[in-house]
């Protein structure tokens, strides 16, 4: 076994034997939805308290059944616009629509039926982040069972997994000190999607939907990436601009969205950076990605936290993604 494999090892052993109990935080919040409310203000919910997912409250059977996720807000809309909008945009606005369409109904008919996923609080971190990668979802709620009924303690997300790893974990590894572009087995895609601010939101949102990506650099017309489009923002449109996104088929990234040379969402590295300052970057600064970029700044490729947890916890699940992910 190479000392790469071996220094490894030290941080799957720390991912093996510390458990979600032991990254709960102080405090927090956590946003619930009651499955009654539309689909439009729910997404209204999120975007106010500017959060990317929330819990499904079943008030009948007295129980969480899901969470809606940006994701979910983007097919929905997706799907609306399809079936109502695209063909007759003067009928009716968009936001009609999803206002009358309960949450309930919704994933009755679209939900595939795996109901909430959890885990407890003794579970350890290399099978909660397993569980995160193999059904390819980027957040889990850790639940405990009190009496009859489940109570949510909070979230596990990448990002907060990452934070713990570089907050608790001391010991010395030399694939840290490695440049990203010599790690063994570090798989990433390098045909990621870039669009340009004369793209279509629209075009945007399906790009993000269909490769199940959370954010999509923007080029300008000499393929330097100057910016990001992400689920977030499309988020954050409902509250910013409900009137404009009535009409998706003519909206254009730079018509609603802040298309400048330096965007503080988005952090540019070579590829010879190290993998110890890249787990660094997304940890200090809250970053879901970085991009890796050429000298002339050009797109190479973009590394998620998916990336990274899949690498780190040597999971298989990882290699199988083609795309980047959050």
């Amino acid at each position: 076994m190479t000392e790469d494999n071996n220094q490894s090892e030290t941080i799957a052993d720390f991912f093996k034997t510390s458990t979600c109990y032991d990254m709960m935080p102080d405090s927090g919040r956590v946003i619930v939805v009651d499955n009654t409310m539309s689909l439009y203000r729910i997404w209204r919910t999120l975007a106010d308290n500017s959060v990317t997912h929330a819990l499904v409250w079943d008030a009948i059977l007295m129980k969480y059944t899901g969470i809606w996720t940006g994701k979910d807000i983007m097919s929905s809309f997706l799907m609306v616009y399809d079936h109502f909008v695209r063909d007759k945009p003067q009928s009716s606005h968009i936001f009609h629509y999803l206002d009358n369409i309960i949450l309930k109904d919704w994933m009755h008919q679209y939900d595939s039926g795996r109901g909430l996923l959890f885990v407890r609080p003794e579970m350890s971190l290399s099978e909660t982040t397993q569980i995160l990668l193999e059904n390819d979802i980027h957040r889990i709620p850790v639940m405990k069972q009190s009496s009859d009924a489940e109570s949510l303690i909070f979230t596990v997300t990448f990002s907060r997994l990452i934070r713990h790893l570089v907050s608790r974990f001391r010991l010395p590894s030399q694939v840290l000190d490695t440049p990203v572009n010599e790690l063994e087995g570090f798989y990433v895609d390098e045909n990621c999607p870039t669009v340009r601010g004369s793209t279509l939101v629209l075009d945007a949102v399906r790009i993000l939907t269909d490769r199940h990506i959370s954010a999509i650099p923007i080029v300008d017309d000499d393929d330097h990436v100057i910016s990001l489009i992400s689920k977030n923002d499309f988020i954050r449109l409902s509250r910013a601009l409900p009137s404009t996104l009535g009409d998706m088929g003519t909206v254009k990234l730079e018509d609603v969205l802040v298309v400048q040379a330096e965007d503080t969402r988005m952090i540019c590295r070579p590829p010879s950076v190290l993998f110890g300052e890249v787990i660094k970057l997304v940890a200090e600064q809250h970053l879901t990605r970085v991009i890796i970029v050429d000298d002339a700044g050009k797109l190479k490729f973009v590394i998620s936290l998916r990336h990274i947890l899949g690498y780190l916890t040597r999971s298989t699940f990882a290699a199988n993604e083609d795309v980047p992910m959050e």
